[in-house]
């Protein structure tokens, strides 16, 4: 960490799997940051890899290697009779996506090559204000097929996408790259890799201008102009790359997630996606199509049952749903925020910000298809605070045991037989009351800020900004 005049520099050596030591860094970093920020001090924020990192990045096997040193070690001092230090990652995890949303200043991180867990650039991402994707950007979320589910504040982002893919993201552990990360939403601007080192001059450049947004996104917009001009004459010239087939790439697999993963439970997305592929086997299908909905079936397939559950219910209650079975959640919730929380249907000071069953959404309607993100006006929505309280007990539960994570670690970084043997067959045979449980209270652990007054949604921790905008 340096500055560089008014820019704040963040370089990580270890993007994939950041330890307790580095978050904690980070965490006090931000802070201070956030501190010097709210005093007037101006200064933009850039977060960067290394060019050793850059390099290794563009290697599959070392990001790998990397998440494997990381889930394994919190396993084996897990089973070693130590989930404290899971427990104390996870709040370092946390916290430090927390710091950052409290930052005034531009904060900008260059997303170039593999983003991928709460761990690593991932999770300082995802509450960044301005994301740069590269043509080297691959954005997954991988964690069900290791017994775990996006975190770190990352189901809050999913259930904003447009659509279903949010759900199709968390579900599946597929990956969108280059140009359709930054046409779904989830990076705010696409520049090719090479031009990065002469963005953080230019940044630099600004001075004290660095501290105003507007100055920011008017370089970073500049930089991606100057290259869509590139692409253009390229294209005149019959030498295009293909990397501007983004927006056509995602559109024609955004309307088949949205078809099969808009449905109303798990369950059904599962039947719809069989049934396609059965159907698509015997009708010939386009093959591009064909194999997309084949892969997505067969990642669900690999992912766990229980995970997959849980993920599917953090994305309903990052979504604003309301307790099922409340007769009184309609009329407490429309009396306001205190009448809600008498009712048990939000969080109260000193209490863990989560709900304790399933719900609906405070107009009483439900998330499908085409209304995924629906909740992208922010109305409902949790706040970041409550996502990551909601996020981290079901996490130490993960840690300490209670899901799939062992096993999950063990069949695909430990043993590495691709065979884990997963509590539960099918989602269909996950009872409720399993990933209810994920989400109790858990006893004697402390709240991840327990000095910010949480109500609906204002504080020190502000509601999660509206900032995923689709260019579909």
């Amino acid at each position: 960490m340096h500055t560089r005049g008014y820019c704040a520099v963040i370089t990580l050596n270890r993007p994939h799997a950041l330890d307790l030591a580095a978050l904690r860094r980070l965490e006090s970093f931000h802070a201070e940051v956030a501190a010097q920020t709210c005093a007037g001090a101006p200064m933009c924020v850039l977060v960067r890899r290394t060019a050793a990192a850059g390099k290794a990045a563009a290697s599959a096997e070392a990001d790998d290697d990397g998440h494997c040193c990381h889930h394994t070690e919190l396993v084996r001092r897990a089973r070693a009779g130590d989930p404290g230090h899971a427990a104390a990652l996870k709040r370092a995890q946390y916290g430090t996506a927390a710091a950052i949303s409290r930052i005034a200043a531009p904060y900008v991180v260059l997303m170039d090559g593999p983003v991928s867990g709460g761990g690593g650039m991932m999770g300082v991402a995802v509450p960044s204000t301005l994301r740069v994707a590269t043509e080297r950007t691959v954005v997954a979320l991988p964690e069900v097929a290791l017994g775990l589910f996006p975190d770190a504040g990352a189901t809050s982002l999913l259930q904003r996408l447009p659509g279903a893919l949010g759900r199709w993201l968390g579900l599946t552990g597929l990956a969108l790259t280059g140009a359709e990360v930054r046409d779904a939403g989830i990076a705010t601007h696409l520049l090719p890799s090479a031009c990065l080192p002469e963005l953080e001059a230019a940044l630099a450049a600004l001075g004290p201008r660095a501290a105003d947004r507007a100055a920011v996104e008017h370089v970073l917009t500049s930089f991606e102009g100057r290259w869509k001009q590139q692409q253009q004459q390229q294209q005149q010239a019959g030498s295009s790359s293909g990397s501007s087939s983004g927006s056509a790439s995602l559109r024609w697999k955004l309307s088949l997630i949205n078809e099969h993963f808009g449905r109303g439970s798990l369950e059904e997305v599962v039947a719809s996606l069989d049934a396609a592929v059965a159907a698509q086997a015997h009708m010939g299908a386009r093959a591009e199509q064909a194999a997309f909905l084949r892969d997505t079936l067969n990642a669900l397939r690999r992912g766990s049952p229980l995970s997959q559950a849980v993920t599917w219910e953090l994305l309903r209650r990052a979504a604003g749903q309301l307790p099922a079975g409340c007769a009184t959640a309609a009329a407490a919730a429309a009396a306001g925020p205190a009448a809600a929380a008498a009712a048990g249907l939000l969080p109260i000071p000193g209490a863990m910000g989560i709900n304790s069953c399933n719900g609906e959404l405070l107009d009483g309607s439900s998330i499908n298809g085409a209304t995924g993100s629906s909740s992208s006006s922010g109305s409902s929505s949790k706040s970041l605070l409550q996502v990551l309280e909601m996020e981290y007990v079901a996490a130490c539960r993960c840690m300490a045991g209670q899901g799939d994570y062992y096993e999950g670690v063990r069949a695909g970084l430990i043993d590495r037989d691709g065979w884990p043997a997963w509590r539960y067959g099918s989602v269909a045979a996950v009872p409720a009351a399993a990933v209810h449980a994920m989400f109790e209270p858990l006893p004697g652990q402390p709240l991840l800020a327990p000095q910010v007054q949480r109500d609906w949604g204002v504080g020190a921790y502000p509601q999660w900004p509206v900032w995923c905008v689709s260019r579909l």
